[in-house]
Order: C-alpha cells, then sequence, then structure tokens
C-alpha cells in the first residue's frame, strides 16, 4: 500500500491513490472478516494493471493516429507554404506589371489631353481661316462684279461712240472726230481689264488655299481621331 502510494505521489495518479485507499480498506476489513486479504490486494493490483496496459496500448494507438494525422498536417502545410509562395510571386509580379500598366495609362492620359489640346487649336486656326477667307472671297467677288461692270458700261459706250463715229464719217467725210477721247477710253478699259483679271486670279488663289488648307485639316482631324481611339482603348 506505501509502495502504490509512492508511486501514484511520483506520478500524480488519482487511479493509483484510489488503489492505494481500496488495498487499505481490504487490508483492513478482509483481515477482520478472516479471508485471506492479499488475494484480493493481488486482484486488484492485477485488475489496474490490466487497466494501465489497456490505456498504454490506448494511448500508443493515439499517439500513432495523432502521429499520422501530425505527418499529414506537415505534408498539407508544406505544400500551402509552397502555394502561398507561388502566390506571393504572382502577386509580386501583378504588382509590377499594374504599377507598369498604371505609368502606361498616365503617359496616354497625357498623351490624349495634349492631343485634344492641339485639335483644339486646330479647330480655332481652321474657323479664324475660314472667316478670313469668306470676308476675302466676299470683296474680291465684290471688287470683280464691279469691274465688270464697269467694264460693260466703258465697252457699251466707247463702244456705241465708235460705231456712231464711223457712221458720221461715212456720212460727213469733213467732220474732224476726237479719237483722243476713243484712245483714252481703251487705256481705261484695259486698266480695267488688267484689274478684272488680278480680281480673278486673287480670287482663284484664296478659292484654291482655301481648299488645300480644308483638305489638310481634314487629314489631320481624322488621323487624331483614329489616334485618340487607339489611345483611349489602350487606356482600357
Amino acid at each position: 500500500m506505501t509502495l502504490v502510494k509512492k508511486i501514484a505521489n511520483d506520478n500524480g495518479s488519482k487511479s493509483l491513490t484510489q488503489l492505494a485507499s481500496r488495498i487499505a480498506a481490504v487490508m483492513q476489513f478482509g483481515a477482520s472478516a478472516g479471508a485471506d486479504p492479499f488475494a484480493k490486494v493481488k486482484g486488484l493490483l492485477e485488475n489496474m494493471i490490466s487497466k494501465l496496459e489497456k490505456e498504454a496500448d490506448e494511448a500508443s494507438e493515439e499517439k500513432a493516429y495523432c502521429d499520422e494525422q501530425m505527418s499529414k498536417t506537415e505534408a498539407k502545410k508544406s505544400d500551402l507554404e509552397d502555394d502561398v509562395e507561388k502566390l506571393n510571386v504572382e502577386i509580386d509580379e501583378a504588382t509590377s506589371a499594374s504599377a507598369g500598366l498604371k505609368k502606361d495609362v498616365k503617359v496616354l492620359q497625357e498623351e490624349l489631353a495634349a492631343l485634344a489640346k492641339e485639335q483644339g487649336e486646330m479647330d480655332k486656326a481652321r474657323a479664324d481661316s475660314h472667316a478670313e477667307y469668306m470676308e476675302a472671297k466676299k470683296d474680291l467677288e465684290l471688287g470683280l462684279g464691279g469691274v465688270r461692270k464697269a467694264l460693260g458700261v466703258l465697252k457699251d459706250y466707247y463702244g456705241g461712240s465708235a460705231a456712231s463715229a464711223s457712221m458720221l464719217q461715212e456720212m460727213q467725210p469733213t467732220v474732224p472726230m476726237h479719237s483722243s477721247s476713243g484712245g483714252a477710253g481703251g487705256s481705261i478699259i484695259e486698266i480695267l481689264e488688267v484689274c478684272e483679271s488680278d480680281f480673278a486670279k486673287n480670287l482663284a488663289e484664296v478659292e484654291s488655299e482655301e481648299s488645300d488648307e480644308a483638305s489638310v485639316y481634314e487629314k489631320e482631324t481624322q488621323s487624331n481621331e483614329v489616334t485618340k481611339t487607339t489611345k483611349e482603348q489602350d487606356v482600357k
């Protein structure tokens, strides 16, 4: 009983402490009843040994199961750590790619802003140039119309005077004709014809310049629109 108590105390076992108490009870009451107390104690000890061996077997099985599960868990942990490492690499690559894309988008947005500004300046320049063309065309057409009207009047006048003078010459050969007037009229007509030619030439030139500028503007506008669409898609 003393030995069992010592073992119970050394191992902190409640089962052995209870066994010691039962042994003490058997020794006390078994001896008083005339029975062999040691047979009963032996039975208690054998039962305790069987119980301890069973618990040891169960503990061994449980340890084996735990070891197996721990091994599987370690393997799974290792696999998961590999996955985490791979994902971290992918995250780093994606983060780097994202930073690069953001930089590219910033550049594209700056280019789009510059393109919009350039197109705006082109639109204003084209509008101003067209307004100047319309004003110049109006003035030139007005001048050309005035010169042509004057030429018509002068040609009718001097042409009519020349015919009348010719008829008078035939009818009255002795009547002197004032050829200086016809010469002066011819000079004026020549000057006006030069003016007419200049007006017509200038009008043709401004119309040609307007057509060329409008064509260049349309081509550049279309090119800018294509560039804008492309860059907007790149931003997306």
